[in-house]
């Protein structure tokens, strides 16, 4: 096996364990990565965004490992390229603002996962790449805001379920889905009330009742009795 070959195959140990270290951790939500079969040194990943100005929001993107990783940190390139102060005309990702230095052994690919995520809530503008972005930002924010709605209508084309070349493909939204959810939540309200009354039922319970006259009369002449048997 020539040194190149073992290179190589060090290399995709590394990756492995890269992909290993983000199954076993929290990857921030919305987030979803998978090795390309056809190609160790990049991943297909995709990111939902629910909050603020990019709000329904799906974005493709691409890591690309150079050969000198771990040495040289991989590189984020958005397909659906979302307008953002932090992401260049080519879709690629700035990391200097959370990785001014790339640390081996130290730095990892769920790091630029989570910034990754990071720089939309909100709007990261520190050590800026994209200009345009950055200044519309700055003076006019509601055209800022119009740029970014056709950056996320434009995503959301590449899921309408007729892109064969998505890695992760969507099928066209079906009402059907809106009362399966519906299901789903009343099935999961339901169990949880019954089992908030279970627990309730489980509890001890005190009673306040009066006891009568007649009844505190006879508790008397029992505890006299008892009391005159012990002096005996």
């Amino acid at each position: 096996m020539s040194k190149q070959e073992l290179n190589l195959q060090f290399l995709d140990r590394l990756i492995s364990l890269e992909y290993s270290l983000i199954c076993e951790s929290d990857i921030p939500s919305g987030i979803y990565v998978l090795p390309d079969l056809s190609d160790i040194l990049q991943w297909n990943g995709v990111i939902f965004l629910r909050h603020g100005k990019y709000s329904s929001g799906v974005f493709q993107f691409k890591i690309n490992f150079p050969r000198s990783f771990p040495n040289d940190p991989p590189s984020v390139i958005f397909q659906t390229n979302p307008f953002h102060p932090q992401i260049d005309s080519n879709g690629k990702l700035n990391l200097l603002p959370a990785f001014p230095k790339w640390t081996p052994y130290s730095d990892h690919v769920i790091d630029i996962l989570r910034y990754t995520k990071s720089i939309f809530y909100p709007i990261l503008t520190t050590n800026y790449i994209n200009i345009d972005a950055f200044q519309l930002l700055l003076t006019k924010p509601k055209e800022f805001e119009k740029k970014i709605k056709k950056s996320i209508e434009k995503s959301l084309r590449l899921f309408s379920g007729n892109d064969q070349n998505s890695i992760f493909p969507f099928t066209n939204w079906n009402p059907l889905f809106d009362q399966v959810k519906k299901q789903i939540l009343e099935s999961q309200f339901s169990k949880k009330k019954q089992n908030e009354e279970d627990q309730e039922n489980k509890r001890p319970t005190f009673t306040n009742k009066k006891i009568s006259s007649e009844k505190i009369g006879e508790l008397t002449k029992l505890i006299s009795s008892l009391n005159k048997e012990i002096v005996k």
